[in-house]
């Protein structure tokens, strides 16, 4: 008897250790992904749907806020698009507006970006280089302007050359950055010519950054200044 009574007591031992493979499992814990803004902190999101462009304040006289990159652009150092003045006309400025777009539905920086974006008036584009230090910068391949504003923030506009009757021209040796304005002129008989920020691949004093107007028919870049909502 005592001998059976021992195996009995092993047997029970044993099923008491074994694992239970008909148990349930327990459900494993789903874990949750943070997301971050990588859009920076001072980087407004509103009318922002058609564009990845962050806000730079280079802490300029008149407070003006502009767009890291061009219009059209995927990154601060490309290109961008090229536009005619309005986004319309030929070579010939044939069709163009002709009076001043910048904030108006003609304007095209905000019908590609948004609302809260509009082309620079002529002010605004030459305070870039009066209020700013600059130097010729090569980044990622392409040449360019640094304009450093007083606070110490940087802004980069590369070498986009520009489009006559079509395709790119000169890239990499000129750039003229377009105003949302006009002055008279009878060149291109037309009575008008757009006002623009004319970028060249040169270091001496003639070649300075500097105002000048072409063809509203001539494609240039933009580069977008940020109105708020």
């Amino acid at each position: 008897m005592t001998k059976i009574k021992s195996i009995i007591i092993a047997m029970l031992l044993i099923l008491v250790a074994a694992p239970s493979y008909g148990a349930p499992k327990a459900k494993a814990k789903k874990a949750t992904k943070k997301v971050t803004n990588t859009m920076g902190k001072n980087a407004p999101t509103a009318g922002m749907a058609t564009t990845n462009a962050k806000v730079i304040d280079l802490g300029l006289p008149s407070g003006t806020l502009w767009a890291d990159r061009n219009v059209g652009a995927e990154s601060p150092e490309a290109y961008g698009g090229l536009y005619r003045y309005g986004n319309k006309g030929k070579a010939t400025g044939v069709g163009c507006p002709r009076e001043n777009i910048g904030g108006t539905k003609l304007d095209v920086a905000t019908q590609k970006m948004g609302k809260n974006w509009r082309t620079p008036t002529a002010e605004q584009l030459c305070e870039l280089f009066t209020e700013c230090t600059y130097t010729h910068e090569t980044i990622n391949g392409q040449k360019g302007f640094l304009f450093k504003g007083p606070n110490g923030n940087t802004l980069f506009m590369p070498l986009t050359g520009m489009m006559y009757s079509y395709g790119r021209s000169q890239a990499g040796e000129f750039a003229m950055y377009q105003s949302g304005e006009i002055c008279g002129s009878d060149m291109y008989q037309v009575g008008y010519e757009v006002v623009n920020l004319t970028l060249w691949d040169k270091d001496d004093d003639t070649y300075k950054p500097g105002m000048s107007s072409d063809s509203p028919g001539s494609g240039t870049p933009i580069r977008a200044v940020y109105v708020g909502k």
